[in-house]
């Protein structure tokens, strides 16, 4: 465990799950909370669909940042997997049944403008794309961390740790899917050595035109 200053970072435990559901919706709409994407409403189908898989299933290589002061109060995370390839399958297996269900029995009548930004997704996003870097980067990660602990160098850290666990287990290189949305990132990624290798135009939200998916690598061994 790493400590500085008033945040610690520490490995993701199963208590952490609604901390990491939290983060993950209020940082899910380019960085800023989904509510104000006006479109998604269930924010428990939202971290299903984008961190629980992580923090259930790739324990080992996920960390979580969280107060000293209250140990239990998740304020960042970073979510690795060390085969994108492997994490299709076993997505696909182990959480597509539970989204299914939660689509059925929950959202379609409790959220019904979140299930028609969900099949619209379906229509019109390369949904669930197998490893878009490629082989040299077969490792990927999720990074979030709350607004109002940005700018204290808890991304940083949180990046550093996951790399330095990724470089132990042998893995050659990583990588990342962002958009052009989720400014405070794109200089950050390229601060810490990633490269873009792709943009991408969608329509990931129903209420922004212009949105591009960027996919960036880092080599991680020489």
């Amino acid at each position: 465990m790493m400590r500085e200053g008033e945040i610690r970072i520490r490995k993701c435990e199963q208590h952490d799950l609604p901390g990491i559901s939290e983060v993950c919706c209020r940082c899910g709409y380019g960085g800023e909370d989904i509510r104000l994407s006006g479109c998604f409403e269930d924010r428990k189908l939202f971290a299903m669909l984008f961190s629980l898989y992580y923090a259930r299933y790739e324990r080992p290589t996920c960390f979580v940042a969280v107060p000293s002061a209250e140990p239990q109060q998740v304020v960042g995370y970073i979510l690795g997997c060390l085969d994108t390839n492997r994490y299709e399958k076993e997505f696909a297996r182990r959480m597509v049944p539970r989204i299914a269900a939660r689509v059925v029995f929950v959202t379609s009548w409790r959220y019904p403008q979140t299930l028609r930004e969900l099949l619209r997704w379906g229509r019109h996003i390369p949904w669930r794309e197998a490893n878009p870097a490629g082989a040299a980067y077969q490792a990927h990660l999720h990074i979030d961390v709350l607004p109002e602990y940005q700018r204290r160098g808890i991304g940083g850290r949180l990046l550093t740790i996951l790399e330095s666990k990724f470089r132990e287990l042998g893995i050659g290189g990583i990588h990342l899917v962002t958009s052009n949305y989720h400014h405070t990132a794109l200089p950050f990624y390229a601060k810490h050595g990633y490269r873009i290798i792709r943009e991408r135009k969608h329509r990931m939200w129903s209420d922004l035109d212009d949105y591009r998916s960027i996919v960036y690598v880092k080599r991680l061994q020489t």
